[in-house]
């Protein structure tokens, strides 16, 4: 197998080609805490593959880039959460919330107390059962289409504008959505 160097903190180790950076954030001692890997201002989830020589630095909440990064984690698995309770429903997220993350529920009929009772309760079951968040890279066209069968049309306009033909959709506990931030490596 061939061999590549990741230098972090100017301590290098050696590993085989094609593992994730999450193998590597554990083999420097990392924790739960990392939320991507920074390689040349370039952002890589832990899920992504180590295919050369590095220098790395380990993305956190403490960063702007982990902190919108663990905050599109949160929003995800806040919608996720959401419609497996609620079942059809969807949610809508504000863009100019400062310090904050206010969403819009939309649904056929009120929310209960009872109903964000649940909510919660499954947030925590999802978390504590700390499920790995998939990142799967298709065709933009592919995302278009998928978006367009489950009439999200304003996630299907907005991916039709990125310039790159493939695009990156997470998968979490069977539910897809597209983010422009990473995402954490579970929940």
């Amino acid at each position: 197998m061939e061999k590549i160097t990741i230098t972090y903190n100017g301590e290098k180790k050696e590993f085989d080609k094609n593992i994730t950076y999450f193998e590597i954030s554990k083999a420097f001692g990392m924790g739960k805490e990392v939320l991507g890997v920074n390689i040349d201002n370039i952002i890589y989830h832990l899920s992504d593959t180590a295919k050369a020589d590095s220098i790395i630095d380990f993305v956190d909440i403490t960063d702007v880039v982990g902190h919108k990064i663990y905050k599109s984690g949160v929003k995800f698995l806040f919608e996720v959460a959401l419609k497996k309770t609620l079942k059809e429903v969807d949610v809508r997220f504000e863009h100019s919330v400062p310090k904050g993350v206010l969403a819009t529920i939309v649904c056929d009929r009120e929310i209960s107390v009872e109903d964000l009772n649940n909510i919660k309760q499954e947030m925590s079951r999802i978390v504590n059962e700390n499920i790995p968040i998939k990142k799967l890279t298709i065709l933009k066209s592919e995302a278009i289409e998928y978006y367009n069968k489950q009439e999200y049309y304003e996630k299907a306009l907005n991916v039709q504008h990125i310039s790159d033909k493939v695009v990156s959709l997470f998968e979490l506990s069977g539910y897809f959505n597209y983010y422009y931030t990473g995402m954490p490596y579970s929940t």
